[in-house]
C-alpha cells in the first residue's frame, strides 16, 4: 500500500471536497492517528495549526 505524504494529503483533499459538496465544512480541531510519520505531516500541511496525537491504542502496542 501507498502511505505517502502526498497520498494521505491527496485522501484529505477529496474528503474536503466531497464534504463541500454537501455545504459541510471539515474544520476539525484535533486529529488522532498511529504514530506514523506521513500522516502526522499531511494533517498538518492541510490543515495547519491543528493538534495532532499518537493513538493510545497504537502506543500501547509498541511497548
Amino acid at each position: 500500500s501507498d502511505k505517502s505524504g502526498k497520498t494521505y494529503e491527496q485522501i484529505l483533499k477529496t474528503i474536503i471536497e466531497q464534504a463541500n459538496k454537501y455545504n459541510i465544512v471539515v474544520e476539525p480541531k484535533r486529529a488522532v492517528s498511529d504514530f506514523e510519520q506521513a500522516i502526522f505531516n499531511a494533517v498538518s500541511n492541510i490543515f495547519p495549526n491543528r493538534k495532532i496525537s499518537g493513538c493510545f491504542f497504537h502506543y500501547s502496542q509498541s511497548l
